[in-house]
């Protein structure tokens, strides 16, 4: 018997030394993996130089687009350097694709209809007078299966919710403007041949648990005679929305979201007199978001965005909106939408504009480029990689496009949609790019890459572009968390050819399946109107209920000493803004826990409102509960961990060993009882 168990124990003691051995080797294959990814930056800038050189003596261009694009495939993360994969077509979110794909309809916004923290998109359909809304939920198609990564999540027509209008739609917003902690819609409209726009109110609100838009009943019209699309901030801190709007009468009309009686009352609509600009570019990009350094105050300000010169009005804490300072656009033929984005991890938002330097249109532009202000000095600096033409590497020119006559009367303006793709820390962009020869509209992702010749340190480079023949004639591009698993996605909206009011939908991912290694934070504050911890303001769903407020600021220490990245939720709204609600921080590969990580919300003319958290997990996605407003102390934080692939074979791991010793002490035991019953029965045969 003493025989047939050490066997036993040998042969699992041989059992966890294996696992452990393909544990370690599986470590090690996913080290080697990122290692044989890794280029010297070094390196990589000789061989550009060297090729570059080589191209003009020769002036082959061909050959040295291509090395160039074999030399670009990889970005340096936080600690190594990673590989960026080509973005490919998902497996489709929508359900059922075939109609959806095809819907016919531009998104038009993004929003949590019914506050179940999936990413919801409004569409606009029906040529321009009709809002859809396709609902984020698990998939229940029958195909679904559980990944590493959680429930896939598929996006659904709701063939119940259409709200039609006998005007134009131009702008949506989603928020809560009555206090009922139910999204609403504010929606701008206006007849083909007036000169103003309408601003109505389509409410939200609960029938039998359920949230439901009634278009039919939406309130009187707010504004009749807007001269600009309105724009959302809140800005007497009550988590409830407001809007600032360009009438006839006042260039800064600022409606103030109800609380009481749950609308919008007459008497609290006030003209703003704190701003220089007398009249809002059109399209703008006013926003509102924390325009000084982390370091100041944290608190949203406003961005004023007019003609020629902007104003940031900054909100003093305990005094309000009543700092101003002016600065002038760069003085360019033409530029596109003023995006903000901290694009050196120094804890300051960057004002970033598109930009063209020898031309009025930019369909006939030769030069592209971007600035960013430096406010000290008031210059802008040029932060395009600009050695080569844009497009060069591709064999192609190109430009920013600005996407006209969107079924027949919408005219999208260049914007940056700001997301950190590679997950690297720097924040990079998606945007549309035209194609100057071909007149074709593309798809395009710009990386944020270390430069040392610019005053900030960064530089964005041409990365990607959506260049095979069924993703031409792009007219918009987003991104959002289609999977609700912290990865950014890609949503192109292409126009048809030979019907230009026929818009198809595809998805883009960066990643698939295929690299799995990445540490991001993804972060969603609601309003802290109600709480299901509190009996007296209790929220009508078991996680707590409310919209997401905009303007509210994010800042965390980064893996290194003196550094933070900083991130504002919902800061613009204007002119197709499609700013998800939610941000989503990338950490490179780090896998310790994130300190530092402070939250401020909206705060009037009181003191500010700021709390902080410390030893966060990345891979978290959090969403933050700001109740009660004023005492940060009671503010919630509620953690939901996605776990990646490493974490599930360590815990399997782990529980694998736990297993194997178990059963050694429990065959030890076993033998050591047997080994006691021995040693007693020759005891007793020897006294007894």
């Amino acid at each position: 018997m003493s025989t047939i168990l050490n066997k036993i124990l040998k042969r699992l003691f041989y059992l966890a030394i294996i696992l452990f051995t393909l544990f370690l080797i599986f470590v090690l294959r996913a080290q080697l993996i990122k290692s044989s990814a890794e280029i010297n930056e070094n390196d990589l800038s000789k061989t550009i130089e060297k090729e570059s050189s080589s191209a003009i003596a020769s002036k082959n261009e061909s050959n040295f687009s291509t090395k160039l694009k074999e030399t670009l495939k990889y970005e340096k993360l936080f600690h190594t350097n990673t590989e960026f994969l080509v973005p490919e077509p998902l497996h489709s979110p929508f359900n059922p694709p075939t109609i959806i794909e095809n819907i016919s309809a531009l998104p038009i916004a993004y929003g949590d209809f019914d506050a179940d923290k999936y990413t919801d998109i409004y569409m606009l359909a029906s040529n321009g007078s009709t809002v859809q809304l396709l609902k984020g939920h698990s998939c229940v198609d029958g195909r679904t299966v559980l990944t590493f990564f959680g429930s896939r999540r598929c996006l659904s027509l709701m063939n119940n919710f259409v709200c039609h209008f006998d005007r134009l739609i131009y702008n949506l917003v989603a928020s809560d403007f009555t206090g009922n902690l139910y999204q609403d819609l504010l929606i701008t409209l206006k007849a083909s041949n007036d000169h103003f726009y309408e601003i109505v109110l389509v409410k939200g609100s609960n029938v039998n648990s359920k949230t439901i838009f009634n278009c039919s009943q939406r309130s009187s019209v707010l504004v009749r005679n807007a001269i600009s699309e309105p724009f959302i901030l809140d800005y007497n801190g009550d988590m409830i929305s407001d809007f600032i709007v360009e009438t006839q009468n006042c260039s800064l009309e600022l409606h103030l979201g109800g609380s009481n009686d749950n609308s919008l009352a007459s008497d609290s609509v006030l003209c703003l007199d704190q701003s220089s600009i007398k009249h809002l570019a059109s399209p703008h990009a006013s926003g509102f978001l924390n325009l000084n350094s982390h370091l100041d105050d944290m608190t949203p300000d406003l961005f004023i965005n007019g003609q020629n010169s902007f104003d940031y009005i900054y909100n003093i804490p305990g005094r309000g909106f009543i700092e101003k300072r002016s600065f002038n656009f760069p003085p360019v033929p033409k530029r596109g939408q003023s995006a903000f984005v901290d694009i050196n991890y120094d804890g300051r938002m960057e004002h970033l504009v598109p930009v063209c330097l020898d031309s009025q249109s930019f369909n006939t532009c030769k030069q592209p480029d971007l600035m960013v202000l430096n406010e000290d000095s008031g210059d802008w600096i040029p932060v395009l990689n600009r050695s080569l033409p844009l497009g060069a590497s591709f064999n192609r020119s190109f430009s920013f496009a600005y996407v006209e006559n969107v079924f027949g009367y919408i005219n999208l303006a260049i914007t940056l949609h700001i997301v950190d793709i590679n997950y690297d820390g720097y924040p990079d962009f998606a945007t549309v790019l035209l194609d100057t020869q071909t007149k074709a509209t593309l798809g395009a992702i710009f990386l944020n890459k270390e430069d040392n010749s610019t005053a900030f340190g960064r530089i964005f480079e041409l990365h990607w572009i959506s260049d095979n023949d069924t993703d031409q004639d792009v007219v918009m591009v987003s991104m959002f968390d289609i999977y609700n698993n912290g990865r950014s996605n890609l949503l192109l909206a292409k126009r048809n050819r030979t019907d230009s009011k026929q818009i198809t939908l595809k998805p883009y991912d960066y990643y698939a399946e295929k690299s799995l290694y990445f540490s991001f934070l993804r972060i969603n504050i609601i309003s802290g109107l109600c709480s299901d911890k509190s009996i007296k303001h209790s929220c009508p769903g078991h996680l707590a209920f409310g919209s997401t407020p905009p303007g509210v600021s994010v800042c965390f220490d980064g893996p290194f000493g003196g550094e933070q990245s900083c991130s504002v939720q919902m800061a613009q709204s204007a002119h197709f803004a499609m700013q998800p609600p939610y941000m989503i921080f990338g950490l490179g590969d780090t896998l310790n826990v994130v300190n530092g990580l402070k939250v401020a919300i909206a705060n009037g003319n009181t003191s500010k409102h700021v709390r902080q958290w410390n030893e966060i997990i990345p891979g978290s996605k959090l969403v933050i509960i700001p109740y009660q407003p004023g005492l940060t102390d009671n503010w919630e934080l509620r953690v939901f961990i996605n776990m990646s692939i490493y974490s599930l074979v360590a815990l399997l791991f782990l529980f694998a060993l736990s297993v194997l010793l178990t059963l050694a002490i429990l065959i030890l035991h076993f033998k050591e009882k047997i080994e006691d019953r021995v040693d007693n029965q020759q005891y007793r045969n020897a006294w007894l």
